[in-house]
C-alpha cells in the first residue's frame, strides 16, 4: 500500500516559525503465509513500513495532521520499520462451535462466519468494528494485539473473550513492542439477525482497561500536562444493534450504539458516556443504487475540573476512522452531527460524499484528538487535548471519498476533506480552514 497525504492545518497565531502546510509520502509491504488444517490453522506476517518527508514544524499548538504525529514518534523526517505484524495459532472444534486463538492477533481479522446478510455485515465491519479496540488499519504502522481469544457459536448466538496487550504502532515507528502495562479484556456476545430479533443484529460487550504506562502527558481538562505515570482503569459496558429491512424500493438500515463507564482517572472517579445512531436507506431499482445516510454521535464532556470526578468518555484504543476520516478530532467531548450519501456508478467504482456539523459536547473540557495509546513511554499519551476556553462549535466539515477497484488485485482510493474552524478553533489558531487529501494505491495478490 502507497499513500501521499497533503495537509493545510489551520495556521496558528503569530507564525512562529510554524508550517502546517505539507506533504508527506508512505508506503506499508506486507508478506504472509497461512495454513487451515481440519482443526488447526497457521498464520503469520511480516511487515514493512517507510515514510518521508515528514514535517519538522507542524507541532504547535498541538500536533498538526498524521504526518505530525509520525514526525513527533520518529523525530526525524522520515521513518521506518520491519516488524512482525501477526503470528498465531488457532485451534476449532468445528462439533461443539469453539475455537481459541493464542500469538499475536489482529482485531480487524473476522474469528466468526458472516451473518448472511451483506448490509448488516458491511455496516458492523465499517462503523461498529473497532469503535473502542480497533487496529488502526488505516495507520501505516497499525496495532496488534499479543494475547488470546476464544469463543463459542451455537446457533444464532455467538460469545468472545480476549485478553491481550496492544502493540505499540499507530505513529510509532517501534510497532514490534508490546505495551506490557496497558492490559485489555474483553468479553462480547452477539445475536445473528433473527435470532434475538428479526434482519437485526444485537450485540452487547464488556471491556476492562488499565494503563500504568511512564507517560508524561496527560489528556484531560486539568491543566495537569505532565504526571510521571499514567493511572487508568476503565470498565466499559455497552451495546449495539444493526438492522437491514428490505422493501419495494430498496433496504433501510438501522445502526445504534451506546456505551458507559466507570472506574479510575488519575485518583479521580471516571464516569463517562456515549451514543451514536444511524439510518439510511439504499434504493436498489434505480441506476446508480445510491443510499442516503444521516447519523448523529455524542461523547461525554467534563464541566468541572475540580469537582473530584472525570466525566470525559474514554474511547480506549479504536480504529480511529470509525469518528471521522479527516482526522481531526476524537469520540471523546464531541457532538457530531453528519448527514451522507454513496452510490456505485459502475461495479468497480464507489463514490462517497458527506457533509458534517461538529462542536464539543462541553466547553468547560478540551478538543480532543488522537487514536490510544501508541507507545509504552514517553511524552505522548496517545490523545491530546487543546483547551476550548468556554467556545463549543468546532466547525463544519466537507469530506468526499472514491474508490476504484480495476482488478481484483488493484485497488485506488481517494479522499479529500475540509474543514471550516468554529469558535473553538477562532481562539487556538489565526487560520479558520483546514484541508487534507490522500491518494492511495493497494496492491494484493
Amino acid at each position: 500500500m502507497t499513500r501521499v497525504e497533503a495537509w493545510r492545518y489551520f495556521h496558528p497565531f503569530n507564525g512562529g516559525g510554524i508550517e502546517p502546510d505539507y506533504s508527506f509520502v508512505g508506503n506499508r509491504t506486507s508478506l504472509g503465509a497461512s495454513y487451515a488444517g481440519p482443526r488447526w490453522s497457521l498464520q503469520g506476517t511480516l511487515q514493512y513500513v517507510r515514510l518521508e518527508n515528514l514535517p519538522t514544524r507542524a507541532i504547535g499548538p498541538g500536533l498538526m495532521g498524521t504526518g505530525a504525529a509520525y514526525f513527533f514518534q520518529a523525530a526525524g523526517t522520515f521513518s521506518y520499520q520491519f516488524y512482525l505484524r501477526g503470528l498465531s495459532a488457532t485451534w476449532r472444534a468445528r462439533d461443539l462451535g469453539t475455537w481459541v486463538e493464542l500469538g499475536r492477533l489482529s482485531r480487524a481479522a473476522s474469528t466468526e462466519p458472516p451473518s448472511g446478510d451483506a448490509t448488516i455485515d458491511g455496516l458492523v465491519r465499517e462503523e461498529l468494528n473497532g469503535r473502542l479496540l480497533g487496529d488502526m488499519e488505516w495507520s501505516f504502522y497499525q496495532r496488534a494485539w499479543d494475547g488470546a481469544r476464544g469463543g463459542v457459536r451455537r446457533g444464532g448466538w455467538s460469545a468472545t473473550a480476549t485478553a491481550a496487550l496492544p502493540t505499540q504502532g499507530t505513529y510509532e515507528e517501534s510497532a514490534n513492542l508490546f505495551m506490557d502495562r496497558v492490559q485489555v479484556g474483553a468479553l462480547e456476545v452477539g445475536a445473528a439477525p433473527g435470532a434475538l430479533v428479526p434482519r437485526t443484529r444485537v450485540d452487547a460487550f464488556t471491556i476492562v482497561y488499565d494503563d500504568t504506562r511512564r507517560i508524561t502527558a496527560r489528556p484531560d481538562n486539568l491543566a495537569l500536562t505532565t504526571t510521571s505515570r499514567a493511572h487508568i482503569h476503565v470498565v466499559t459496558a455497552g451495546a449495539s444493534m444493526v438492522g437491514a429491512y428490505p422493501s419495494r424500493t430498496g433496504t433501510s438500515d438501522v445502526v445504534a450504539w451506546a456505551a458507559a463507564q466507570r472506574g479510575d482517572w488519575y485518583g479521580l472517579r471516571h464516569r463517562g458516556l456515549a451514543a451514536t445512531a444511524a439510518v439510511g436507506h439504499r434504493l436498489s431499482r434505480v441506476p446508480w443504487r445510491p443510499r442516503l445516510r444521516a447519523g448523529v454521535a455524542w461523547a461525554s464532556g467534563d464541566g468541572d475540573a475540580t469537582d473530584g470526578r472525570h466525566g470525559t468518555f474514554f474511547p480506549l484504543l479504536p480504529s480511529g476512522d470509525r469518528v471521522s476520516r479527516l482526522n481531526a478530532y476524537a469520540l471523546m467531548n464531541v457532538v457530531d452531527a453528519w448527514t451522507a450519501i454513496d452510490a456505485t456508478p459502475v461495479r468497480t467504482l464507489d463514490v462517497r460524499i458527506g457533509a458534517r456539523r461538529v462542536r464539543l459536547a462541553d466547553g468547560a473540557d478540551r478538543w480532543y484528538q488522537g487514536s490510544g495509546a501508541t507507545i509504552r513511554a514517553g511524552n505522548y499519551f496517545g490523545y491530546q487535548g487543546r483547551n476550548a476556553r468556554g467556545a463549543t462549535s468546532l466547525g463544519t466539515v466537507t469530506e468526499g471519498n472514491v474508490r476504484w477497484q480495476p482488478t481484483r488485485w488493484w485497488t485506488l482510493q481517494a479522499f479529500a476533506g475540509r474543514m471550516n474552524g468554529g469558535d473553538v478553533v477562532s481562539r487556538l489558531f489565526s487560520g479558520h480552514r483546514l484541508v487534507t487529501a490522500w491518494l492511495e494505491s493497494t496492491v494484493r495478490f
